[in-house]
């Protein structure tokens, strides 16, 4: 049955508590789909659009508010044009009496763009989590994010699946961004799995060595290689001792002119 409560009604109500409209807002929402889709890693996801438009209307109708706050940034450039920010914002939520939740909602996020929008993209990211976590909005069936093909139940899971990539263990800039990222989340020190007392740093950074010499050592190669080629060369096809003109003709080489004798 529809409410058929006015505003004037409302108006005259005692206002909910935030842990109140909270868990009125939850008991309406529900869980909300993976309509989202990485068609370029091919996982489904549920989508910052859907997750804001199923809590938008509840949140109004028990007057809830989330109210951000970026406590820590990070910005860096990953490869060579790609910019990075990770940023740690903090939501207070307030209800209709205007009273705050007593633990703020914390949550991490990451945008990636070639261009100026890459903050924009972490706060999306962080708001799109952070109203996951206030209300505990499911797909109703697993967690989304474990269902990311590179993901895992654990961090060290999440480093070893990009390491396993081609286009990261074979190129010493990924392998340089992947730490640089690793370090920003405190993340390089974790150990590697079933490899006692090998941490993620050393991995990267011994196989990046290792590339680098690699390269290095091609490079040389080339350079012997260049060199001998130019001996051959000159071996077999000798500067002419004579100059020849368009007729193929041999013209003789000019002699330098005698200077005359001094008289006797």
């Amino acid at each position: 049955m529809a409410d058929t409560t006015t505003v004037a009604e409302q108006a005259t109500q005692e206002p909910l508590t935030v842990d109140e409209a909270m868990i009125a807002v939850m008991q309406e929402i529900g869980p909300v789909g993976k309509n989202g889709r990485n068609e370029k890693q091919n996982y489904q996801f549920q989508a910052y659009d859907d997750i804001v438009a199923a809590a938008q209307g509840p949140m109004a109708k028990y007057g809830l508010r989330m109210l951000p706050e970026v406590i820590d940034q990070k910005h860096f450039v990953r490869g060579e044009r790609t910019n990075v920010a990770i940023l740690t914002v903090r939501y207070r939520i307030r209800g209709p009496r205007g009273d705050e939740i007593d633990t703020p909602i914390v949550v991490v996020g990451e945008g990636a763009d070639v261009a100026d929008k890459a903050s924009n993209k972490a706060m999306t990211a962080a708001k799109k989590y952070a109203f996951k976590q206030a209300f505990e909005i499911s797909d109703d069936t697993d967690d989304g994010d474990f269902k990311h093909p590179v993901a895992a139940g654990s961090p060290i899971d999440w480093y070893v699946a990009q390491l396993d990539r081609p286009n990261v263990w074979q190129n010493p800039n990924a392998l340089a961004s992947l730490l640089e990222r690793a370090t920003g989340a405190g993340h390089d020190g974790l150990h590697m799995p079933n490899r006692p007392g090998t941490t993620l740093r050393s991995v990267i950074e011994a196989r990046g060595r290792k590339l680098v010499a690699e390269q290095q050592e091609r490079q040389r190669r080339q350079a012997e290689e260049a060199e001998a080629m130019r001996a051959q060369m000159s071996a077999e096809y000798p500067e002419p001792s004579e100059s020849y003109d368009a007729w193929d003709q041999a013209v003789p080489a000019q002699q330098a002119p005698q200077r005359p004798a001094a008289p006797a």
